[in-house]
């Protein structure tokens, strides 16, 4: 599975849902599939409100009457550096 978006994601669901009614696959091979694709939905939700916090936090970092908040990179820093 290469999906890289929902479009791409919906296709790869359609393509099980597909090969269980044609009985190419097993009922219980759809479920394990159907679960790696909601771990890949729940990876582009987390995207999405990740984008909506940055934006956010643009709009409140513009106003001069609050203190300006950072939001911390933690995928890029390494878990041994964590008080960073």
């Amino acid at each position: 599975m290469q999906a890289k978006n929902t479009k791409s994601l919906f296709h790869f669901l359609t393509e099980v849902m597909s090969r269980l009614s044609d009985g190419e696959i097993s009922v219980e091979e759809a479920k394990a599939q159907a679960i790696v694709a909601q771990q890949a939905n729940n990876i582009l939700k987390y995207e999405l409100e990740r984008a909506r916090l940055l934006m956010q936090l643009d709009i409140h970092n513009q106003n001069q009457n609050f203190k300006r908040l950072e939001l911390r990179e933690a995928e890029s820093t390494a878990f041994d550096k964590t008080n960073v």
